[in-house]
């Protein structure tokens, strides 16, 4: 019966935390272009990659397949 309440009484207390109005401290406005810009980019890393760690891909035509609906 403890546990229970428990549960309920966290329930309770995570649901008055998602619905409880922000403060306006929190409540910054970030459009969604800026905050696509503000994402760090890192350069890719290609360390490690050796071709015959991949065995499906032996097959030329279904890489070359997979790779062509990759580009969009």
């Amino acid at each position: 019966m403890i546990t229970n309440f428990r549960r309920g009484l966290m329930a309770a207390a995570l649901a008055f935390a998602v619905l409880a109005p922000a403060s306006p401290a929190q409540a910054d406005e970030v459009t969604l272009i800026d905050g696509i810009t503000a994402l760090p980019v890192a350069e890719e890393i290609r360390d490690g990659y050796k071709r015959e760690l991949y065995p499906h891909w032996k097959d030329d035509d279904l890489r070359r397949e997979a790779l062509w609906f990759e580009r969009g």
